[in-house]
């Protein structure tokens, strides 16, 4: 065939890098493009509020509004929540099981009481401290006043003794003297007793200020005891993985910056192993899908391509041998689409350490391998163009959406991909199985299938075009 192509041959490697350097561009724009926005997000208040002396105050229904009203950015960009307001806990579950939400915010029903009570004894604490230390500070004062004016009154009577003794005549000289230093010697053992007893009573004053100090320290003691109040946070693995590592955190961070406690619940875990390895690291969940995904559409792919091409029709060959022909290809997509499915349960296994029920998965694989194979069976029975355009349109484009949640996706793909790539389906199935427990037949089973019955349809559209040499003798007859 080369040969044909003369010296353009030497052009076609040249050719081929453009086009797989194009279609692993096309491929991982998705992923270099990744913006986290509009993810739907459930919020329910239970908060039965509290009597005020002001009337009813219910906080919760306060922060709700608050939360659903802040839909958009200050610079009109789209918020990576969508916040969505439930009314009451049954219509919460079901939407949760129905995986309509990636998870929700709860306020609990004692919200509003909790609060008011650690406000309260917040205030008391604050107004003890004050207490305290204001007659800390009295005592201190007084303190220091009496002992003041003991020190004066003995300097006062020292002086008035050695003026009475300079009055005197020079032969009472010696015992004024004697009088002036007993009188000192008085007035210093008045000064120590003095500062005796103030020592005493800044001794006791301390006693006083550690005793009130004490007091403050139990009166927060009991502050503390009074429980703060705490949001709930459900997030759901099974909706999104990846989105569950990443909002379980930034959520739990933006309420803690308000001074609210968040405890964080997340459902539908499954019984897969790895799952901490996800938790640890958030691209770890997408690269565990996609050692799923991609192998298995891929080689579904080739395995399709290359069935049609050994058991091909041939010109000139009756209707019966064409149907024939697409019967046997059918036939070893069957058994060549257990293999494949046998091989990406092995790499979940051996590589991603996911632990997944053998029974439910190795099925459900099964069917998406030979569903994917009948399609590309099918388009490349009737044309290899059509067959090798469906190819690339299908790996291209398609590859992403079975690793990110819809609104991760640029406009492009939630429009035009998403709603008919295979990969988002085996994706579904898979994650339907890893953490809701389900069985082969689930919620990615049914669209498979519909890919299945379109390669079926061209299949039986490329059995009953004839070949090339019965067009020609038909025309000449």
């Amino acid at each position: 065939m080369f040969e044909r192509l003369g010296k353009a041959k030497y052009v076609v490697p040249l050719v081929l890098g453009i086009v797989v350097a194009c279609v692993m561009s096309v491929m991982f724009y998705p992923m270099a493009n990744m913006e986290m926005k509009g993810l739907p997000f459930a919020v329910l208040s239970l908060d039965e509020g509290v009597e005020t002396p002001q009337g009813t105050m219910n906080v919760g229904e306060t922060m709700i509004e608050g939360i659903t009203s802040s839909t958009a950015t200050e610079d009109g960009e789209e918020s990576p929540i969508a916040w969505a307001k439930v009314g009451s806990q049954e219509e919460l579950d079901e939407a949760l099981e129905n995986g309509e939400y990636y998870g929700a915010l709860v306020v609990p029903a004692d919200f509003s009481a909790q609060q008011m009570a650690a406000k309260q004894a917040e205030t008391q604490a604050s107004l003890a401290q004050a207490q305290a230390l204001m007659a800390a500070q009295a005592q201190a004062q007084a303190a220091a006043a009496a002992a003041g004016g003991a020190a004066a009154g003995d300097q006062a009577a020292a002086m008035a003794a050695m003026t009475a003794g300079g009055d005197a005549s020079t032969g009472d000289q010696a015992a004024a003297m004697a009088a002036a230093a007993s009188g000192a010697t008085a007035a210093g053992g008045d000064q120590a007793a003095a500062l005796a007893a103030a020592g005493q009573a800044g001794s006791s004053d301390q006693a006083a200020a550690l005793a009130a100090l004490a007091g403050q320290s139990e009166t927060a003691t009991e502050a503390e005891e009074v429980e703060a109040p705490a949001l709930k946070v459900i997030i759901d693995k099974a909706k999104s993985p990846l989105v569950a590592s990443q909002m379980g955190t930034s959520i739990s961070s933006m309420f803690q910056q308000m001074g609210v406690d968040v405890d964080v619940e997340t459902i539908h875990t499954g019984s897969a192993a790895g799952d901490d390895a996800a938790s640890a690291n958030p691209m770890s969940g997408m690269v565990s899908l996609q050692l799923a995904i991609m192998p298995l559409f891929m080689v579904s792919m080739m395995t399709g391509l290359f069935l049609s091409r050994i058991f091909k029709k041939k010109p000139g060959e009756p209707s019966a041998a064409r149907w024939q022909s697409i019967g046997i290809q059918a036939a070893y997509a069957v058994a060549a689409s257990l293999i494949v499915s046998l091989c990406a349960y092995c790499m979940l296994l051996w590589v991603a350490g996911i632990e997944a029920p053998m029974g439910a998965i190795v099925p459900f694989m099964w069917l998406a391998s030979f569903c994917v194979m009948l399609l590309f069976i099918g388009a490349f029975n009737i044309s290899t163009g059509l067959g090798a355009l469906l190819a690339v349109i299908g790996f291209a484009l398609g590859m992403m959406t079975g690793t990110f949640p819809f609104e991760a996706l640029p406009v492009f793909w939630q429009d035009w991909v998403y709603p008919w790539a295979p990969q988002r389906f085996m994706s579904e199935g898979i994650r339907a199985i890893l953490y809701l427990d389900a069985g082969a037949w689930n919620v990615g089973s049914a669209p498979l299938v519909i890919v299945g019955a379109v390669g079926a349809v061209l299949a039986c559209i490329a059995a009953l075009i004839p070949g090339k040499k019965v067009a020609k003798e038909a025309a000449a007859a």
